[in-house]
């Protein structure tokens, strides 16, 4: 079994992956399509599970915005949006020990424009993991 702790639970920036595009998910929204009613790009993101960590992972759209100039530093915004929106020590326990090694588990979808804003969010319940 994957531990939960902070150790096993890879959130820095050199540890974030891009989500690809064919996980599986019951965000019933294309990661790669924007929100046609708010400006910005829509970014998917998720939880892929190894051996031995949890990795935060972001799917970034084909046809992002040139507005986005460092993707670490958009990467740990995203992550930082998610983590304010959901229990972190709850999703990554109950990750850990409902699904296998090599799983994508998505968390849902986040509209934000190059200057930090949120335009929209769409993220699981805990009910829903």
């Amino acid at each position: 079994m994957i531990s939960t702790d902070a150790a096993s639970f890879s959130s820095n920036a050199a540890n974030l992956l891009y989500m690809p595009p064919s996980i599986s998910s019951t965000d019933t929204h294309s990661a790669d399509s924007q929100d046609a009613v708010s400006p910005g790009d829509t970014f998917g993101v998720g939880i892929h599970i190894t051996e031995s960590d949890l990795q935060f992972v972001v799917h970034v759209p084909s046809d992002i915005d040139s507005g986005w100039t460092n993707s670490t530093t958009f990467q740990t915004q995203i992550e930082a949006i998610v983590w304010d929106h959901l229990e972190k020590s709850t999703v990554l326990k109950r990750l850990a020990t409902q699904h296998d090694a090599g799983t994508t588990i998505s968390l849902g979808r986040m509209t934000l424009t190059p200057d930090g804003t949120v335009h929209n969010i769409s993220l699981v319940t805990i009910e829903e993991l």
